[in-house]
């Protein structure tokens, strides 16, 4: 599918759910119901569109993999924030108990930044220490693209029985021309990155680096908050 049929598919599902959502909220007779129809559409629309377009690789892979993290995941965890939250205070009989979905959101931030960049910095220090499968990949198809001030591509090839779908050109090496054969490695994580060269993997590595320490700092600061929360 291309990128707008994921686009589009994903708009419509979300938006129908909001419509039934607010609905839900207006309605009182069958308010419940519409709710919870909302969640399923939300739901579907999420397992059924944008998490595969997210896994598709390149572009458009990372578009819906930001959607999913940053968008999606903060919304499910602040609708569950609030309903425990609520939960909570009527369990406690207090009123002014601090919310805790904020402390909540932050964690999952730390986790959306930690979780993808430590899968690859650990593909990349594998494949540093030896722990790779090397191939040899027929290219298919060369995708340049533009990234702030840098320019990359995604390559995508057959190898044996299997086949690298939109892998991100980590070297600094001239790109392949399509039809040309190439020694490249898979790292040994899902989602099996392609993996050029030593050098490809520093980048790779410290690229991901950056990713970790903030998501890690972050997980931390939400921990430490949360905890003081429920000692209340």
């Amino acid at each position: 599918m291309r990128f707008t049929d994921y686009l589009v598919l994903a708009v419509v599902g979300y938006g129908v759910a909001l419509v039934l959502f607010v609905a839900g909220r207006r309605v009182a007779r069958a308010g419940a119901a519409l709710r919870i129809a909302a969640g399923v559409v939300a739901a579907v629309t999420t397992v059924g569109w944008v998490a595969p377009a997210a896994l598709a690789g390149g572009a458009l892979g990372g578009v819906f993999t930001f959607v999913l993290l940053f968008v999606v995941l903060p919304v499910i965890v602040i609708f569950a924030g609030v309903r425990l939250g609520r939960y909570r205070k009527q369990r406690a009989g207090d009123v002014d108990l601090p919310p805790i979905w904020p402390p909540v959101l932050i964690c999952a931030f730390g986790l959306a930044f930690l979780l993808p960049g430590a899968i690859y910095v650990l593909n990349a220090v594998l494949y540093l220490l030896g722990v790779r499968t090397d191939v040899d990949l027929m290219v298919t198809s060369v995708s340049p693209w533009d990234w702030y001030l840098s320019r990359s591509a995604t390559v995508s090839g057959d190898y044996g029985d299997g086949l690298v779908d939109q892998s991100v050109w980590w070297s600094s090496a001239p790109l392949p021309e399509q039809g040309e054969t190439i020694r490249v490695a898979l790292g040994p994580l899902w989602p099996n990155p392609m993996i050029e060269s030593s050098g490809a993997a520093g980048v790779m590595l410290a690229i991901n680096a950056a990713l970790v320490l903030p998501g890690a700092a972050l997980l931390y600061l939400g921990r430490r908050q949360a905890r003081g929360r429920l000692a209340r």
